[in-house]
């Protein structure tokens, strides 16, 4: 993502509608740090929900910790965004790496903000971790030929697609590639509107997902509704890893 420094405050960022967390609301240990521009995470408005302070004292301390840093610690840790709080005013907010957390609540006393401080400090280190696991699997060369095999069957799920509607005399729309997407998701995690990157799935994960997109090919190749597709790229899922479990035991 593209960033320009605002006024030598650190990287500016494009406007946000909301807010990571609402203030009055705790996160979970899952919610405190998230991964952007491939690294871990937190902002300035979930250290003020944790930590209880005003919002606007975080962000004085942040605007005074630019005097005492380097201007490149300043540049790679702070990213400063917009964002619209609930009385639909245009606000400041700060993006943190890990490094940029810790210099922000190193300042900050008390036992409770000790135990907050670990707490962060945890989430910074298990989304750290998982991110390394990740990198190392997708550096297996059978990983990458499970991915590139899963990429090409999708395409031809949409050439099917709208060459079965074309034969029907319709135009097929992007509504109708996304209904398609969320079949196949459906299928793999049970809900439609289920988080899911296949760049983190396992390499028999993406295997199977392979297997669900080539059987949906098939059934839009023979006509078969939509609801019965879904129910059958379902059970597909559902008794391969129930195999998988047997085998196991």
């Amino acid at each position: 993502m593209q960033t320009t420094p605002k006024n030598g405050k650190g990287r500016r960022a494009g406007n946000t509608t909301t807010p990571m967390q609402t203030p009055g609301n705790f996160a979970t240990t899952a919610e405190l740090v998230t991964v952007e521009h491939g690294q871990p995470m937190t902002d300035s408005l979930l250290v003020a929900v944790e930590f209880g302070k005003r919002h606007d004292n975080v962000l004085r301390d942040i605007d005074a910790l630019q005097a005492d840093l380097s201007p490149g610690f300043w540049l790679l840790n702070f990213e400063e965004r917009d964002y619209t709080d609930r009385r639909g005013k245009v606000q400041r907010m700060f993006r943190l790496t890990q490094a940029g957390f810790t210099a922000l609540v190193m300042g900050f006393a008390g036992k409770k903000a000790v135990s907050l401080r670990e707490r962060f400090i945890v989430a910074f280190q298990r989304i750290t971790a998982e991110l390394q696991r990740l990198k190392a699997m997708q550096a297996a060369p059978s990983w990458q030929a499970a991915r590139v095999e899963t990429k090409r069957d999708f395409c031809n799920v949409a050439d099917m697609l709208q060459e079965v509607r074309a034969d029907a005399g319709k135009e097929t729309g992007r509504i109708h590639h996304m209904n398609e997407a969320k079949l196949i998701r459906f299928a793999l995690t049970g809900h439609e509107s289920a988080k899911w990157d296949r760049d983190t799935l396992s390499r028999d994960e993406l295997k199977l997902l392979g297997k669900v997109e080539r059987l949906d090919m098939r059934l839009l190749a023979r006509g078969v509704p939509f609801a019965d597709r879904k129910v059958s790229c379902r059970a597909l899922v559902l008794e391969a890893r129930g195999l998988l479990l047997r085998g196991a035991a």
